[in-house]
């Protein structure tokens, strides 16, 4: 109905386990991202695009970042999608006219990958994010269990928390040359840290490495997080990313709602966060 028309485009990230099956109805799931949209009722001015990659792997996730054992996620997103985008679709193509936002390991991979890209995205929304600081495995009985997994036909098979620290261990400290696993595991078969490993671990983390990338983040137009109030596991260090950014004076916009880690995600899409995004885009593209 608008063919005259370039729209704003909302790239959003899914979480660990995650993938587009289930946000777009293929599977039942806690959320239908289709749905969720066509219920909005947003004036024809304020429409714009919704993208989600589909970050699904044999790990599990992606965790959105660069590896040379899952692929090079961190740059998928910001160069090859958003090309994708702007040479197929009417798209707005500067960053006032790009948000990116992710829910848990979606939300790690906004901020990873917005605070190192200001000149592609504009407003970068984390809804509960993961992985922010702390990332190395600490508890004795897991890094035992993470030791044991050998071979990648015993992923499935295994506890949420051994899944998702090898799903990290494939990102952060991968290892081409290491069949069949193809990681470095950040720890020796004793159980201690190797030091080496162990850094590039660090290195992905999001908190102490905040002021490595203090430029890109004073472009940026927005940064919001919210998180829930049950949320245990992710409460705190989101708080704590809001109080590092403010030190840094970054500006930003934090919430604590009252619910978990999941309970709440698809109403408050389709209340507060593409809501948001209408707003911001008109802002910025009028």
């Amino acid at each position: 109905t608008s063919p005259a028309r370039d729209f704003p485009v909302l790239y959003l990230l899914h979480g660990y386990t995650d993938s587009n099956a289930k946000w777009f109805g293929q599977k039942d799931h806690w959320i239908n991202l289709p749905v969720l949209i066509d219920s909005i009722d947003l004036p024809e001015e304020d429409q714009f695009i919704v993208v989600m990659p589909n970050a699904y792997n044999t790990f599990h996730g992606s965790m959105y970042s660069n590896s040379s054992t899952t692929g090079n996620w961190e740059d998928f997103i910001s160069e090859e999608l958003v090309a994708h985008m702007d040479e197929n679709y009417r798209t707005i193509k500067d960053p006032a006219g790009r948000g990116l936002a992710g829910h848990s390991m979606g939300g790690y991979g906004t901020v990873k990958i917005g605070m190192k890209n200001a000149d592609v995205f504009g407003a970068l929304y984390m809804m509960s994010p993961c992985c922010l600081e702390n990332s190395l495995p600490t508890n004795a009985g897991l890094i035992k269990n993470l030791l044991k997994v050998t071979d990648p036909s015993q992923f499935e098979s295994q506890p949420f928390f051994v899944r998702i620290s090898l799903a990290a261990a494939a990102a952060w400290s991968p290892n081409p040359n290491k069949p069949p696993m193809y990681i470095d595991f950040p720890f020796d078969e004793n159980g201690e840290a190797i030091d080496s490993i162990a850094q590039r671990f660090k290195s992905h983390e999001i908190i102490p490495n905040l002021s490595t990338h203090l430029n890109d983040l004073q472009e940026l137009d927005q940064i919001s997080i919210d998180v829930g109030s049950q949320d245990f596991m992710i409460r705190n260090s989101a708080e704590t990313l809001h109080q590092e950014l403010e030190k840094l004076g970054i500006e930003n916009a934090f919430e604590i709602y009252e619910g978990d880690h999941t309970n709440q995600i698809g109403q408050r899409l389709g209340s507060d966060i593409l809501p948001h995004f209408a707003d911001y885009f008109r802002e910025g593209n009028n």
